[in-house]
């Protein structure tokens, strides 16, 4: 909710976390394929290649969730009537990121098709859920985020970690 209704600030600091946290997004995105890119040039086997390019990713990723929750802590402070972001909104913040990221990172290895379909079926189960009760909102949301980016991640290692899928 961002506006209109009683509780209407608990998302609003997240969404603009999310928006902000799109540009350093970008840079890392970049900043991995730098890191493949170099990866690919040093590496003499197919398994050092994996292994530098599961380092980057790891550093990439998680560079970027470090930021996204600075984000969010600061829009948490700043934002007049916000709530405490306690540990499932943000475990949910961190995962909904992971899968922003991994997706963003995916539709530029050309998976774009299956990142859509991930994110697709991640909305058809939340909406299940949410219609029929199950569980409430937040534990839908983060049980949802989490299925997702476990999805993508390793989608993610499978697509990404072979040296054919980085060529110039």
């Amino acid at each position: 909710m961002l506006a209109g209704r009683p509780g209407a600030v608990v998302a609003a600091p997240a969404a603009v976390a999310l928006t902000l946290s799109m540009g350093p997004a970008e840079w890392l995105l970049r900043r991995f394929r730098e890191g493949t890119v170099a990866a690919l040039r040093t590496s003499t086997a197919r398994g050092e290649f994996r292994r530098c390019t599961a380092a980057v990713l790891a550093e990439c990723l998680c560079g970027y969730l470090a930021i996204l929750f600075a984000l969010a802590v600061a829009g948490t402070v700043l934002w007049p009537g916000a709530p405490a972001l306690g540990g499932v909104r943000s475990a949910t913040l961190l995962l909904v990121g992971a899968v922003l990221w991994t997706g963003l990172l995916l539709q530029l290895s050309g998976a774009a098709s299956l990142v859509a379909a991930v994110c697709a079926g991640a909305a058809a189960v939340q909406s299940v859920a949410l219609l029929t009760g199950t569980g409430g909102p937040a534990l839908a949301g983060l049980c949802v985020a989490a299925g997702s980016a476990s999805v993508l991640a390793v989608l993610v290692c499978v697509l990404l970690g072979r040296a054919t899928a980085h060529r110039l």
